[in-house]
C-alpha cells in the first residue's frame, strides 16, 4: 500500500469523522444550551473491520479502530452538552462498492460461510440502526458500537 493510498484511507475514514464532530458538536450543544431537554446524537458509520484486524486492509482496518476510539471519546467528553455519540459497525452491506466482489461466485461461497445468518446485510438495515441509535428509543446508550453482521463477527 501506497504512503498516499494510506493518507486517503485515514483522511477520509479517520480524520473526516474527526473534523465533521468538531464542526457539528458546538452547533448541537448551542441547541442543547437553549433548550436543556433536548439531546443530539452524533451517529458514526464505522465498520466491523474497526473491531478486528483484517488481512491485506490495515489502513482501512486502523482508520476504523481510530473511529472506535474517537466515538467512545468523544461520547465522554460530549455528555455534559447533551450530546449522545454511538457508531454502527456493518460487515458486508449490498452496495455499488461491493458489488464486484459479491457478483463473484467463488468469493460469494467462500464469504459467506463466514455470516452465520448467511447472507449479506441490505442498506436499510444499516439505516435502521443508526434511526434507533439516533431515537429516543436509545436514551440510555452511549459509546457504544452497534455491529450489523449476521454474527460474522461471534463466529
Amino acid at each position: 500500500l501506497a504512503e498516499t493510498d494510506f493518507d486517503f484511507v485515514t483522511n477520509v475514514n479517520y480524520k473526516g469523522y474527526f473534523l465533521c464532530v468538531q464542526h457539528a458538536a458546538p452547533i448541537m450543544a448551542r441547541q442543547h444550551r437553549a433548550k436543556p431537554s433536548y439531546l443530539s446524537d452524533i451517529v458514526q458509520i464505522n465498520s466491523k473491520s474497526g473491531l478486528e484486524g483484517s488481512n491485506k486492509n490495515g489502513a482501512y482496518a486502523g482508520s476504523k479502530f481510530g473511529g472506535i476510539g474517537l466515538t467512545q471519546s468523544f461520547a465522554l467528553e460530549l455528555v455534559e452538552d447533551g450530546i449522545k455519540v454511538n457508531s454502527v459497525c456493518p460487515g458486508l452491506i449490498k452496495t455499488r462498492l461491493t458489488e464486484r466482489s459479491r457478483n463473484d461466485p467463488t468469493w460469494t461461497g467462500e464469504y459467506l460461510k463466514k455470516i452465520p445468518l448467511n447472507r449479506f446485510g441490505e442498506p436499510a438495515e444499516v439505516a435502521a440502526a443508526v434511526a434507533f441509535l439516533a431515537s429516543k428509543d436509545s436514551g440510555f446508550i452511549t459509546g457504544h458500537q452497534l455491529v450489523i453482521d449476521g454474527g460474522q463477527l461471534t463466529f
